[in-house]
């Protein structure tokens, strides 16, 4: 039995109500969890949990996991509150978790606004190195250990191992700290590739020569930043992933201070806020090397 989990905050109602009544009226077991949103909603069939507070989506996530647990679930898929999925693909994902040795699974992405398909991003231990593979033969699958949460599937027996969402992290990053905690321990996320749902990172993006670069608000960015540093923390997390993802993020907040008008104080204050903050968050209570 699969239960879908959605954290929301602020969505656009209608839009929402809309696609979870699709789902639904197609049988999917759906848990919402809203994190103090305060926005209404009323759909037949679905569990409904607001949150006292915003909790971060981490926290709302192992809330809906316990949820599902406790209603008998086997599998449990995750999904953001805009993402568009139909009710065989969440089946696909959900029967392959049950039926092989590969407890994980995810869909592929394709950006919304401009069509391209995301690449698959995973760390090379052997090589030290992040990678990025184009998924372009849609028919086949492969395996992965960073994989983004909406539309991860996961068999039940993971969270019986009590390997939740790390709370501490609030938003970013939480899904890929846990891909690699798993990884670690023995489990890769399987690719369903014919599986692609849309998705969308940062409100906009800035267009440079050669990148994009992702717009998100100063307090957004702060976990971002952050959560960068942190990661140095953990065990199961390779420095030099750490030490890369701290480079990026800094040069990402520079270009962010100077392009985006009127945003330089705000940026400048959540990246020295988010540095400071890292000290006092994270510690070493993941270590993926201890049974």
């Amino acid at each position: 039995m699969n239960f879908v989990i959605i954290v929301t905050f602020n969505p656009n109602i209608d839009d929402f109500i809309t696609r979870t009544s699709i789902l639904t009226n197609c049988g999917v077991r759906i848990i919402i969890v809203d994190n103090h949103s305060s926005v209404p909603f009323d759909v037949a069939g679905v569990v409904f949990i607001r949150q006292r507070s915003n909790s971060g989506i981490a926290a709302a996530q192992n809330i809906g996991i316990k949820h599902a647990l406790y209603l008998g679930a086997t599998s449990i898929t995750l999904l953001d509150q805009d993402t568009d999925i139909d009710a065989d693909s969440i089946g696909l994902l959900s029967s392959t978790v049950q039926s092989s040795r590969t407890p994980i699974a995810a869909p592929t992405h394709r950006s919304r606004s401009t069509g391209k398909l995301y690449d698959i991003v995973w760390w090379d231990f052997g090589r030290n190195r992040l990678r990025r593979d184009a998924m372009l033969d849609l028919s086949g699958s492969r395996c992965t250990n960073i994989a983004i949460s909406s539309g991860l599937t996961v068999s039940c027996d993971i969270f019986r191992m009590c390997e939740y969402m790390d709370e501490q992290l609030f938003i970013d990053y939480v899904d890929t700290e846990w891909c690699l905690r798993l990884f670690k321990l023995g489990y890769p996320v399987k690719i369903i590739s014919s599986i692609c749902l849309l998705h969308e990172i940062g409100d906009r993006t800035l267009d440079f020569i050669f990148f994009k670069l992702p717009v998100h608000s100063p307090s957004r960015r702060y976990y971002r930043i952050r959560n960068s540093f942190v990661l140095l923390k953990y065990p199961h997390i390779p420095i030099i992933f750490s030490l890369r993802n701290i480079l990026i993020v800094s040069i990402q907040q520079m270009l962010l201070a100077i392009f985006i008008k009127g945003q330089l104080i705000n940026y400048l204050k959540s990246y020295v806020g988010g540095v400071v903050h890292s000290f006092y968050c994270g510690e070493d209570k993941h270590d993926a090397t201890k049974s």
